[in-house]
């Protein structure tokens, strides 16, 4: 998972380091889920591909979050 926050923080600036790590694991093997991916080598590729996958991945996560908190 810290090779996935580290690329969103150097492509976003968006640090994932204080979130529960839990709830940002779920969260991404969700992603992963929609993606039929079942590694997270394949998800981390997939990221890299393109910047925007990255923010996209980011903005998700974040929504995702709020929508818990509200």
């Amino acid at each position: 998972m810290n090779r996935i926050f580290n690329l969103i923080f150097t492509q976003t600036g968006h640090d994932f380091s204080h979130y529960k790590k839990g709830t940002i694991n779920r969260r991404i093997e969700r992603r992963m889920a929609v993606h039929s991916m079942r590694r997270i080598d394949e998800y981390v590729h997939y990221l890299e591909k393109k910047t925007c996958r990255s923010r996209s991945a980011l903005s998700r996560l974040l929504n995702q979050r709020h929508q818990f908190l509200s």
